[in-house]
């Protein structure tokens, strides 16, 4: 167990990435003036989404003896406020009266600021602790006339603890079930990430609630719970402006907000749709607490075999609504979840591939419901 444990917890969790089980609910259409060929959804793809790690961290070992009357001690300095993370065991001596012993945190002042008890060789035992800048000891002692050694390793980890954060940084904080409030500002329409999880005192690894609020700290999604544990992240389709997050844990928390893609503002209008292009561009559906439509237009000068491909940058439990018309009337229909994809073509009902017939195409594409989010990313090729 000790070798599973020993390196910093929240240094090895932060990588969470967007894990979805492909969903095909494509519902075939009938195109224009023919009777033999439909636009139906060619493949489904999984669009990961993964987080930067961020501030980086080492681990630092220690270790030494301990007897009966003799005390092993360790000074370290902290020169930020920060998240310290010890985790350790004691190998005791065979012939020992005893195989028990304390570890302290002491501070300054020789106050202790955190102990674990050990009871048996390996026992593996973690203290989590924020602690202010400024010099300690790691003090381990003799428990009934114990000897033996201590290993343990330690990580520190920026603990800046304040209303307003960073993109790309991470953060460490402490809530008691209570809701708390980050602010966080993008400069241009974007695709944001969200890696949030707890750590209890213990080592254990939860999720916790977040909601994205709007600049008067009104809900503009769902609320979601995130765990590191598995893998699960959470992804937002952001236009320029300030946000906040609502979280909600218990214990030590770890927060970090991270780009995922630049973008584009999208057509609102079939009037202004988008002209789709062999080259992925990327448009925001941006939270705001509406239900949001965005228009494209593909322009078939000549009939031929061509792919639509569209990917949608969102959590995994939202989705948009995909519908093509050729001229006005509507000739495919498809559903793409978050962190999904999907690649779509006239096939005949054979499954055999065909040309798209000459004219203009539309491609609506609308999310689930007004707090729905995320960036769509579209090419033609």
């Amino acid at each position: 167990m000790k070798g599973s444990v020993l390196k910093g917890v929240f240094c090895g969790m932060l990588c969470a990435a967007m894990l979805v089980t492909p969903v095909n609910t494509t519902k075939a259409a009938t195109v224009a003036k023919s009777a033999i060929t439909t636009m139906s959804t060619e493949e489904t793809i999984n669009l990961p989404i993964i987080s930067k790690q961020g501030d980086s961290t080492e681990t630092t070992s220690i270790n030494m003896a301990f007897s009966d009357g003799v005390d092993g001690e360790q000074k370290i300095t902290l020169k930020k406020r920060a998240y310290f993370n010890l985790s350790a065991y004691c190998v005791f001596d065979a012939d020992t009266a005893s195989k028990t012993a304390s570890v302290y945190i002491e501070n300054a002042a020789g106050e202790t600021v955190k102990e674990l008890y050990f009871i048996n060789s390996n026992e593996q035992d973690n203290a989590n602790v924020i602690l202010e800048a400024g010099t300690y000891t790691i003090r381990v002692a003799s428990v009934y006339k114990s000897s033996g050694k201590f290993f343990g390793e330690m990580l520190a980890t920026n603990a800046q603890i304040t209303d307003s954060i960073s993109l790309g940084k991470q953060y460490i904080g402490y809530s008691n079930y209570e809701y708390q409030y980050r602010k966080f500002t993008v400069s241009a329409n974007q695709q944001v990430g969200v890696v949030y999880f707890t750590q209890s005192t213990s080592g254990l690894i939860s999720g916790g609630n977040i909601v994205l609020l709007d600049k008067n700290k009104k809900p503009i999604s769902k609320s979601e719970y995130t765990t590191s544990t598995t893998n699960y992240g959470t992804s937002y389709g952001l236009a320029k402006g300030t946000y906040y997050l609502q979280i909600k844990g218990s214990d030590f928390y770890s927060l970090q907000v991270y780009k995922v893609k630049a973008a584009n503002a999208c057509a609102t209008s079939k009037k202004k749709a988008k002209k789709v292009t062999s080259s992925t561009k990327y448009y925001v559906l941006p939270a705001n607490n509406r239900k949001k439509t965005a228009y494209f237009k593909i322009d078939v000068k000549k009939a031929k075999k061509q792919t639509l491909e569209i990917k949608y940058l969102a959590s995994s439990n939202t989705y948009v609504r995909v519908t093509t018309y050729k001229g006005s009337k509507q000739v495919g229909y498809s559903m793409i979840w978050g962190g999904q994809g999907s690649k779509i073509s006239y096939k005949s009902y054979s499954g055999k591939k065909v040309s798209w017939p000459k004219g203009t195409y539309y491609v609506k594409v609308e999310t689930s419901d007004k707090l729905g989010n995320g960036t769509v990313g579209i090419k033609v090729k």
